[in-house]
């Protein structure tokens, strides 16, 4: 115990064993174990002891936190709810347990159950800022954006500094459209531990708007997700025409497709580099979520000019070839996105299962293919339809957004989720139709069928909150027969 509570819980997980080798049926020392076990990230290995604890000690309240959390943690939301309902009707004044239990109830789409328990957690114990977090997360998520902004405040005047509270605000505002607000508000991004931006020293000042460009040479350094970095690599034409060298470092999946930004650049205005490879000498540094802020972007001035990517002429005409045998119209498809970014509470719900497509591959005379890569491909392998879906093939190697923007051009339309697909689409001016979940990324604003960001996007919005599609696949497919009907008159 004394091991457990100063954090040397490897240490403590030995002595419990030795404990348990003398006695298997100690229910204390089981607990412990389980709880060590938790510690230490092994939760399915926790799940045994803290189950048998639990059998043993029916009454105790501790053993079935400890159980609904290792539950919790392998997504067996469900029982966990159970195991925190027995840890609440033993101790109902524990407002951690209200925390995780609202969280197991939102990952089942019981959001306004959810929303309860957060709000009983924060009447119990109104000084922890996180559960005013929670409160507003999942009031945007619902809709309520007024009570969500107000929660956040709360969570502020709590503790000024809370950079998760900054950075939900900061969502909220740019969801709004507000982003004279929202913009200074992300720059908490780097002290959210859950978005794991580690702190970087390039040794040279860090460029915020000033001083001039001209003659000076510029880090910009990629620092979140692939659609991320393809939605604001858009901001590098707009340094090179204040005279700026732009470094741009990349993660490696993207170093060949940004390599076509001089598309809309002078020559040698831009080195695209791979994160991890050296970097050259330069004056100054930019994270890329940041040049937003620091050209003082509002709604109406979102550089918007499309294409600022390029697919390359050899990949097209080696994929047209390769297509051609299809019959049109030619409808690109992807369905899933991050899965690690989809268990945050604000990111849950963005991807359709392929299964919710099906209808649209009974459109007569419609080819879809996929465009999907890594995560989500198992279910084309898996689905019934799978025959209807034209499969190019398994990953496609380190230049596969090469190769995805080349099969783009062979196509008449691309149909996807909130993906890094759905950015390429846009970025190469390639007609998207995007299907978003009742509560969208803040980046897709609300009440809206187009996109500021890019103007060959149009938007299909689920109209309530719930794991169901089916509207927006009728929107889709009701569309699409529609464009049909328009190509054949």
């Amino acid at each position: 115990m004394a091991l457990s509570l100063l954090g040397r819980h490897a240490e403590a997980l030995r002595d419990y064993e030795q404990l348990l080798a003398r006695d298997a049926a100690r229910a204390s020392d089981l607990l412990g174990r389980g709880a060590a076990l938790l510690a230490l990230g092994r939760n399915a290995e926790a799940l045994p002891p803290l189950e048998r604890a639990a059998a043993l000690l029916p009454q105790d309240s501790e053993v079935h936190v400890q159980h609904g959390v290792a539950l919790l943690r392998l997504e067996r939301h469900a029982e966990a709810v159970d195991s925190f309902d027995r840890a609440l009707a033993i101790r109902r004044d524990r407002p951690e347990v209200l925390n995780n239990r609202a969280v197991a109830l939102e990952a089942l789409g019981r959001a306004d159950e959810a929303l309860q328990d957060f709000i009983r957690a924060a009447v119990i114990d109104g000084t922890a800022a996180a559960t005013h977090v929670n409160i507003g997360v999942l009031s945007a998520k619902l809709g309520r954006y007024p009570q969500a902004a107000a929660s956040f405040e709360r969570a502020l005047l709590i503790d000024r500094e809370d950079p998760t509270a900054q950075v939900e605000l900061a969502f909220l505002y740019l969801k709004l459209g507000d982003f004279t607000r929202g913009w200074p508000l992300y720059e908490a991004r780097f002290r959210v531990p859950a978005l794991a931006i580690p702190p970087r020293d390039f040794g040279v000042p860090r460029w915020s708007g000033a001083p001039p460009l001209a003659g000076k040479t510029l880090l910009v350094h990629a620092e979140q997700g692939l659609g991320d970095t393809i939605q604001f690599c858009r901001y590098l034409p707009l340094l090179a025409q204040q005279g700026a060298v732009v470094v741009l470092e990349v993660m490696p999946a993207l170093k060949a497709l940004m390599r076509t930004l001089p598309v809309a650049m002078p020559p040698g205005a831009l080195q695209v580099i791979g994160r991890g490879e050296p970097i050259p000498q330069v004056d100054y540094h930019c994270p890329l979520m940041s040049l937003p802020l620091a050209f003082d972007t509002r709604l109406a001035t979102i550089p918007h000019a499309v294409p600022y990517l390029a697919a390359d002429p050899a990949r097209v005409a080696a994929w047209r070839a390769r297509l051609q045998h299809l019959p049109g119209p030619r409808v690109g498809i992807a369905w899933q996105g991050n899965v690690q970014v989809e268990r945050l509470i604000w990111a849950r719900g963005r991807s359709p299962p392929l299964a919710v497509f099906e209808p649209l591959t009974c459109i007569p005379g419609v080819s879809l293919v996929s465009l999907q890569q890594g995560e989500g491909l198992q279910q084309l392998h898996a689905s019934p339809f799978r025959e209807r879906i034209f499969f190019p093939g398994e990953e496609r190697g380190p230049d596969a957004f090469v190769d995805t923007a080349a099969i783009m051009a062979s196509l008449d339309l691309v149909i996807c989720s909130d993906t890094s697909v759905a950015h390429l689409a846009g970025a190469l001016a390639r007609p998207v139709w995007l299907a978003l979940s009742a509560a969208p990324d803040w980046r897709w604003l609300l009440d809206r069928s187009d996109s500021p960001w890019y103007p060959t996007m149009r938007l299909f919005r689920q109209r309530e909150l719930s794991n169901r599609w089916d509207i927006v696949i009728a929107d889709l497919g009701t569309a699409l027969e529609a464009r049909i009907a328009q190509r054949a008159r």
